[in-house]
């Protein structure tokens, strides 16, 4: 709970972490501090606020299902409601829309500069942080926090974590009372991170400063030094003269005697170096230092002091090697001393101090120094020291340590093969023997035609880095060089021999030229030869793929191949071969002189047909061809052509050949040209001029004009008058042609006409000087004909007789003959015929009809005239037959009883009906023969002591034959009848036949009638019921309504309980109904193994009162499927209410939910049948939302689907597609199809449903409509 102090955590100062919803930016926003909104104490209850202000939220903490509670809404028990202090800040999301919290924690890093390795030992730096938070929910970063660690035989923590302000700089102090104490480790580290207002902390960012081995001699690294001299001061200053860093230390001295300079670090003492926790046993800390001194000969001891004379002394060694005082230095060069102290050294020797009895300690060194003794005496004189370093061996970070030694240099491999042009190498290892520094590279090869590089160039050894290489790379040309490589580096030199054996190979044609004809082959042999002991494969291709190949496409070592060029024309041109192997590539050539000739005809000029005109023929000789060529042609029908003059031409040269046609025409005369192997062809074309006469064949009816188009064409610039005449056939009578002539192209007409069906052959002849053409003209004269048969008929009155009409085409008509049919004389009740009609008529068809004339039995019995007329265009022709008609047949006879229905189960001979519902009437008639005539049913009010009355007529005109049953018409009683004087005591009927009465019955008690009541029951409703055998059921729903108030019991019976072996039940067999109540009842029907189809009747009787529904039952052979839309055991079916049941569970009766496509509306319906069947199929389709729909693979089932187009329709499962969509009722959307299986054989149990329009249901979501 928050109470009233300051908060002093990040997070307690409330339960959990409380959250408001800043409505503008939609986000989760958690208390920034604990600021209550109200003037009073805040008070926390369990049921509505927090503080005064009770019912008043101005935020809430985020709940399930995304729904808040707003100003006026009561808060859920345990809330904590809390008003934040300050502005909204949409920065501060704990939440998002969806109520998914930040769980993302926030970052931090090190933006700009910071100081670089080995440059931030002696002062302070600066580091800039940056914390920030990217999540897709972020709440803000609230804290962010720093620490520092130095490494000092392990990381040691300066600075514990602090918090700082976000986005800051801070500073970072170094020496032995900073942050980043160096102790001789060089090492130092700053860490960052934060956290969000959720309480989301982040990982740890660090940035590691490690030192560079020279750090304590680099740039101002002077200026921690000290030293004294025995004979005199040693200033220390800044060097260029160094070997490791970029600067060395100086100490420069003068006097006389034997001087020895004492150098100390840091020089003011004061260290505090713990060298105890450097290092362990085996692995102690190590001291180097590198020192040059131009004078010579000196010593080198170092000392690790305590106190003013409380010290560890080492030995004065040369080089780090135990040896006894007497030894020194001798030359000037640079030498590394180096040495193993602290407590696991062992070579140090303890001086303690006598005056205090101070001994040396480890643990507590303050300072560091070494002593350079010189053995002779010098006036003056310098020593340096550089690359001073004390090794912690437990640091990660790297410290180079030196050691004067020499080095090896070798190659490997130490001879290399290689071929021209491509890189080769070995690698050359440089190996330290004590050896620190860097080692120049230099590759030289005996001869020229090699070139090599090494890379790197050069390559530095150290005490860390004991090894090194470089890559030797050569190329060059065919040859056999030694490749000389050179190391030098501190005066030191060193070569290694790499011999390398250059391979390549050459390439050369023969012949180099080739002269020949085109389409003939020239060949040439491609030789290669290896040089230098060369052995690949060399892949030959050449420059020209699509005229020559090569073979062997490749030679190993040295071999031959051929090149194969062929060429189709004359060409001079230079073919490549190209020889490679792997990186080697070389070309040879051959050149091609390709000899070859040409020919070519001039296509003369234009002439009449029959004359005759010449083509001349060229040979052109192309690169020097000198043969002869022999010419032959090929002649085309209707051109005649005389001999080629000259048969052949030797060098370039000509020849002609003459031609002539007698029809006008262009025609092409092929020339050939032989030479040995070539051969070549041209045309010429020969163009005669003249006319054609062509002429179309008309076709008409018999007695119109037709007329034929004539067409006179120019052939080739024909430009003369072309006269035109015809010669005529007996029996066609033309008018003349117009015009008689046509001058180059155009047209003429000639007219006919003819009475007779027949066809005629009309010669038209065309003429223009001596030239003539002809063309024949068909004229065809169609028409049809009428056929009756038989030509008369006799008809007993209220009968029928036919004729049969047969129309034929004749001559190729082709046409619509529009029909009239017509009896005389017309009287009442006169035969009838149909009026007219239209016949589609093709050529050579035959089209037959019976003509049907029809009477009644009051036509009256005289002889009549049937007329027919066909009409077609000008064409109209009629026939006629008669008809006579006999004495009717004798009247129809009246089948007892009739049949009076009202709806709700009323049926039967004798009922009692509802008052004010139709009742409709059926009777039967026998006819010895089929007779036609006016049916009329009087229906009669019986009156208690009066006459009857007419109440309805019902009529028809029908046809009846041997029991006709006719259903005439309905009546309404709207009066209840009873039995008191004057009231109606029932209804019946009379029959009457062409206006006879056939049927007039009298006893009230034997013939048909009707009473009424004015309130009953009704049954319903009628089913035909497909099972299926094997222990199949089927369940139907009988519904027993009271109608106008009915009240009373109504008891049930069946017609039957079995049927074949099928069993049936009803239950109950009685209900009782009130007032415009309705109950159902259930007819169960379990099938048997016999097949065949029965009738049952159900029968509902209260008193007098009685209804039936009948239901045809059928029973098939195993397994076919369902017919209500099958699905399986265990589908979910949706109710009325949204409940959900198996749907084995479901009863005849239950109100389920359905759905209207047609409205798009939920609509209750009724499950007036619920059927088991047996199938040996399923199917199992399943969709986006997981949910299966388990259906037989009856083609019958179908369901609502949208197609890939968009459209929607009934479709039946047999035919759906993966991605095709089925309607998902739950959520009124179309979901895709994501897998169909299929399963056959076996028997699956499943159910079909029926309920009321519209006659779908849901089913596991899916809108499943019954089978049709």
């Amino acid at each position: 709970m928050m109470t009233q102090a300051t908060p002093i955590g990040l997070f307690n100062s409330y339960i959990g972490a409380p959250k408001y919803l800043y409505s503008s930016t939609s986000q989760w926003t958690n208390v920034e501090k604990a600021s209550w909104f109200g003037n009073q104490y805040a008070l926390v209850d369990n049921e509505y606020s927090v503080g005064t202000n009770e019912g008043y939220n101005d935020g809430a903490s985020c709940i399930s299902g995304g729904s808040f509670p707003g100003r006026s809404n009561s808060l859920l028990f345990g809330q904590v409601v809390i008003k934040p202090l300050g502005g909204f800040s949409a920065a501060h999301g704990l939440w998002d829309s969806n109520c998914q919290q930040d769980i993302y924690p926030p970052g931090a890093s090190f933006v700009g500069s910071t100081p670089p390795s080995g440059s931030w030992e002696n002062n302070a730096f600066s580091v800039s942080l940056s914390n920030f938070e990217n999540g897709p929910v972020s709440s803000g970063v609230a804290l962010c926090f720093w620490s520092v660690d130095y490494n000092n035989g392990g990381w040691v923590n300066a600075l514990p974590a602090q918090v700082i302000g976000c986005n800051s700089t801070q500073t970072v102090t170094v020496g032995s009372s900073g942050y980043c104490q160096s102790n001789g480790a060089n090492a130092c580290r700053v860490n960052a991170w934060s956290g969000d207002w959720l309480g989301n902390v982040g990982g740890t960012t660090t940035f590691e400063l490690p030192g560079d081995g020279d750090s304590l001699t680099e740039g101002n690294g002077f200026s921690n030094w000290s030293c004294s001299a025995y004979c005199s001061s040693c200033p220390i200053s800044s060097s260029t003269s160094h070997i490791v860093g970029s600067t060395s230390n100086q100490a420069s001295w003068s006097g006389g005697g034997y001087c020895s300079g004492f150098v100390s670090y840091p020089g003011n003492g004061g260290a505090g170096w713990d060298t105890t926790k450097w290092g362990s046993s085996g692995n102690p800390p190590v001291v180097s230092v590198w020192i040059k001194s131009p004078e010579i000969p000196y010593g080198f001891q170092f000392v690790f002091q305590t106190g003013q004379y409380s010290w560890f002394l080492g030995d004065v060694l040369p080089e780090g090697v135990n040896s006894n005082s007497g030894l020194a230095i001798n030359d000037a060069n640079w030498h590394l001393f180096q040495y193993a102290f602290g407590p696991y050294g062992n070579n140090f020797q303890a001086s303690c101090d006598s005056r205090t009895g101070q001994c040396p300690s480890w643990s507590n060194i303050n300072q560091f120094s070494f002593d350079v003794q010189y053995t002779s005496i010098f006036s003056s004189g310098n020593f340096y020291w550089d690359g001073f370093v004390m090794m912690n061996p437990s640091l990660t970070q790297a410290s180079q340590q030196f050691s004067i030694g020499d080095f090896g240099l070798s190659s490997n491999p130490t001879s290399v093969t290689t071929l021209a042009g491509s890189n080769a190498g070995s690698t050359i290892s440089v190996t330290s023997s004590g050896f620190t520094g860097t080692v120049n590279l230099a590759a030289s090869p005996s001869q020229s035609g090699l070139a090599c590089t090494l890379t790197p160039g050069s390559v530095t050894l150290s005490s860390t880095t004991v090894s090194a290489t470089s890559a030797l790379s050569c190329s060059g040309s065919a040859g056999t060089y030694s490749v000389t490589v050179t190391g030098t580096g501190n005066n030191l030199s060193h070569s290694t021999t790499v011999s390398y054996t250059v391979q390549d190979f050459t390439i050369v044609t023969s012949p180099t030229s080739i002269t020949v004809n085109a389409g003939s082959t020239g060949t040439s042999t491609v030789t290669i030869t290896a040089v230098n002991g060369f052995s690949g494969i060399v892949n030959l291709v050449t420059t020209t793929p699509s005229s020559c190949t090569v073979s062997p496409t490749s030679v190993t070592g040295s071999g031959s191949a051929t090149l194969s060029c062929t060429f189709n024309a004359a060409i001079t041109t230079q073919v490549g071969v190209t020889g490679t192997s792997g990186g080697l590539s070389h070309f040879a050539y051959v050149n091609y002189v390709v000899r070859d000739f040409s020919i070519s005809a001039s296509s003369p000029t234009t002439v009449n047909e029959g004359s005759s005109t010449t083509s001349t023929i060229t040979i052109t000789y192309l690169n020097g061809f000198a043969g002869t060529v022999a010419l032959t042609d090929i002649v085309p029908s209707g051109l005649t052509c005389g001999s080629i003059s000259p048969s052949s031409v030797t060098g370039s040269g000509s020849a002609t050949v003459s031609c002539s046609a007698t029809v006008a025409g262009g025609y092409v005369l092929t020339i050939k040209g032989t030479s040995g192997s070539l051969i070549h062809s041209t045309s010429a074309t020969f163009a005669f001029a003249g006319f054609t006469v062509i002429a179309t064949s008309p076709s008409g009816n018999v007695g119109s004009s037709i007329t034929s188009t004539i067409t006179v064409s120019a052939v080739n610039g024909f430009s003369g008058t072309v006269s035109l005449t015809d010669t005529l056939p007996s029996g066609l009578t033309c008018g003349a042609i117009t015009p008689i002539s046509v001058t180059g192209f155009g047209t003429a007409t000639l007219s006919c006409s003819s009475s007779s069906t027949t066809s005629y052959s009309v010669t038209i002849k065309g003429t223009s000087g001596a030239l003539s053409h002809s063309a024949n003209a068909v004229y065809a004269f169609t028409d049809f004909s009428i056929a009756f048969s038989p030509s008369s008929v006799t008809i007993s009155a209220g009968t029928t007789g036919q004729i049969l009409v047969t129309l034929t085409s004749l001559n190729g008509f082709s046409g619509t003959i529009s029909l009239s049919q017509s009896v005389t004389p017309a009287p009442t009740d006169a035969p009838t015929v149909p009026a007219s009609g239209i016949v589609n008529l093709g050529p050579a068809q035959t089209f037959s009809y019976y003509l049907v004339i029809s009477t009644v039995t009051t036509t009256p019995q005289q002889t009549y005239s049937v007329t027919f007329t066909g009409a077609s265009g000008n064409l109209s022709h009629s026939k006629s037959a008669t008809a006579s008609v006999t004495a009717p047949p004798p009247l129809p006879s009246y089948v007892f009883p009739g049949t009076f229905t009202q709806s709700g189960g009323v049926s039967g001979a004798q009922v009692i009906a509802l008052a004010g519902l139709p009742v409709s009437v059926k009777v039967t008639l026998s006819s010895t023969t089929s007779q036609s005539a006016h049916l009329s049913v009087e229906v009669r009010a019986d009156v208690v002591f009066y006459s009857d009355s007419t109440a309805a007529w019902l009529n028809q005109t029908v046809t009846v034959g041997s029991g006709t049953a006719v259903t005439v018409g309905s009546f309404t009683p709207a009066i209840v009848t009873s039995g008191c004087i004057g009231c109606i005591r029932q209804f019946f009927i009379r029959v009457w036949w062409g206006g006879q009465l056939i049927y007039d019955p009298t006893d009230p008690n034997t013939r048909e009638n009707v009473q009424t009541t004015s309130s009953d029951f009704s049954v319903c409703c009628s089913q035909s019921n497909s099972l299926l055998t094997g222990g199949e059921q089927s369940y139907t729903g009988i519904n027993v309504q009271s109608r106008n108030g009915f009240a009373g019991t109504v008891t049930l019976s069946l017609s039957a309980t079995t049927l074949g072996d099928t069993t049936v039940s009803l239950s109950p067999t009685s209900v009782t109904l009130s007032s415009g109540q309705l109950i159902a009842t259930t007819l169960t029907i379990v099938t048997g193994s016999q097949t065949g189809t029965w009738i049952l009747t159900v029968t509902a009787q209260s008193g007098s009162l009685v209804r039936s529904v009948t239901f045809t039952i059928t029973v098939s052979a195993c397994c076919t499927g369902g017919g209500g839309g099958s699905v399986a055991a265990g589908t979910l079916i949706t109710l009325a209410d949204g409940t959900q049941v198996p749907v084995q569970n479901l009863r005849v009766g239950m109100q389920l939910l359905s759905y209207d496509m047609a409205t798009h509306q939920y609509v209750t319906t009724t499950l007036t049948r619920f059927v088991t069947v047996a199938t040996n199929n399923t199917m199992v389709i399943t969709t986006s939302t997981g949910k299966p729909l388990i259906v037989d693979q009856n083609p019958a089932q179908k369901v609502y689907v949208m197609l890939p187009n968009g459209t929607w329709t009934l479709l039946p499962v047999t035919q759906l597609q993966i991605g095709y969509k089925l309607f998902d009722a739950t959520t009124q959307s179309w979901v895709p199809i994501t897998s169909i299986h299929y399963e056959n054989g076996g028997n699956h149990v499943m159910y079909d449903l029926y309920p009321t329009a519209p006659g779908n249901y849901i089913a596991n979501g899916y809108l499943d409509p019954y089978k049709t």
